[in-house]
């Protein structure tokens, strides 16, 4: 039988499958590459009786097959397929678009892949400068670390210089990501945040997919670069304007309808990743000017006008996936070279005010 997990799009592909085309899967990739809890939950459970032999996967796709590291939620329901059918068989797997889905009433040309279940990547750590051993830190980044191992039950995967710690992962480091921080309480969330203050050497936190209430205020740690804190829904952000020292920040897949305003007070930021959230305007805020990469990928943008002309290290705006019908985007004629990413939106938006910037406009 065909079992489906997933909206309307799944729905829509199961009903059009030929009825030939019945032990098989078809299940769609949440925001920001996730596997939904429902399925999560079937696939680590499921019988062998049940293992489908063909898997329809819905999502954001820019390629017919994703590589393991585009679409780490695919090759990681495919892996736990694989596990459950201790490794016997061989199973199909088509990729599609979902935009292309919704946008027509005939399904895309469907393409299969075959995997040997020996062949399926498994999903080695992502980051290997990261360690999980505590032997090379002084006494107090040990103790906080060990405290903080204690409190996540897991032994957490960190970069150290110089005896410190200075980045810090709290995920399990593979290449589908699980958050180590899933399901504490607000209490048990402060003991974290309250054991991470310790590290006063940070210059990144990897806090993605950790169902994270908020932030702390990071005023203490005055070298902190890096915060990614995607995947968190409804986290409240409002002490993101205590880290003045950030440089990059990811708060895609937050579920945020605007961009928090403390975003203005990070004057050194260089990198800002809002990518799948429902985003509608972005008029009032005024990024900071040495922005470098902009990312508001698949928002609910449809403003008329940006304007980035303050903005004289520009080098990427994705905009791609926002429901924009006409754009002006406004650049700095400083800029030589802008890379414009715009897929789904086809030439929507215009520039100006760039004197001789070269545009290089992506689809993709």
């Amino acid at each position: 039988m065909i079992k489906v997990f997933g909206g309307n799009t799944c729905k829509k592909i199961a009903q059009q499958l030929n009825v030939t085309l019945q032990n098989c899967l078809v299940f769609s990739i949440c925001s920001d590459e996730r596997l939904s809890t429902s399925l999560d939950q079937y696939l680590q459970n499921i019988e062998k009786k049940n293992i489908p032999s063909s898997l329809i996967i819905i999502g954001d796709f820019p390629s017919l097959r994703p590589a393991p590291s585009e679409s780490p939620a695919s090759y990681e329901a495919i892996r736990m397929i694989q596990k459950s059918a201790e490794l016997k068989g061989t199973i199909r797997v088509c990729w599609l678009d979902g935009e292309l889905v919704r946008s027509s009433n005939s399904l895309p040309v469907m393409h299969w892949n075959n995997f040997n279940f020996e062949q399926v990547p498994c999903g080695e750590n992502r980051a290997a400068t990261l360690t999980n051993a505590s032997e090379s830190l002084n006494h107090d980044n040990k103790k906080a670390y060990e405290h903080l191992c204690n409190l996540l039950k897991f032994n957490i995967y960190i970069g150290v210089e110089e005896e410190k710690i200075i980045s810090i992962d709290l995920t399990d480091n593979q290449a589908y990501q699980r958050g180590l921080g899933i399901g504490l309480s607000i209490g048990q969330q402060k003991n974290v945040w309250a054991a991470l203050l310790e590290l006063k050497s940070l210059k990144k936190i990897r806090a993605s997919f950790n169902d994270l209430s908020f932030i702390p205020n990071l005023t203490i740690l005055h070298q902190l670069e890096e915060l990614d804190i995607r995947g968190n829904p409804d986290i409240d952000l409002t002490e993101l304007s205590s880290a003045l020292s950030l440089k990059k920040l990811n708060i895609s897949a937050c579920n945020l309808d605007s961009i928090p305003n403390e975003v203005e007070t990070l004057e050194n930021l260089t990198t800002l990743l809002a990518y799948k959230n429902t985003i509608e305007d972005i008029s009032n805020i005024k990024f900071s000017r040495y922005l470098k990469r902009l990312s508001l990928y698949r928002n609910q943008i449809e403003n008329a006008d940006i304007n980035l002309g303050h903005c004289h290290s520009l080098k990427e705006i994705n905009l791609g996936a926002n429901p924009i019908l006409h754009m002006n985007l406004k650049i700095s004629p400083k800029i030589n070279k802008l890379k414009l990413r715009a897929r789904h939106i086809g030439n929507s938006i215009l520039d100006s005010f760039h004197g001789d910037t070269v545009i290089v406009t992506s689809k993709e």
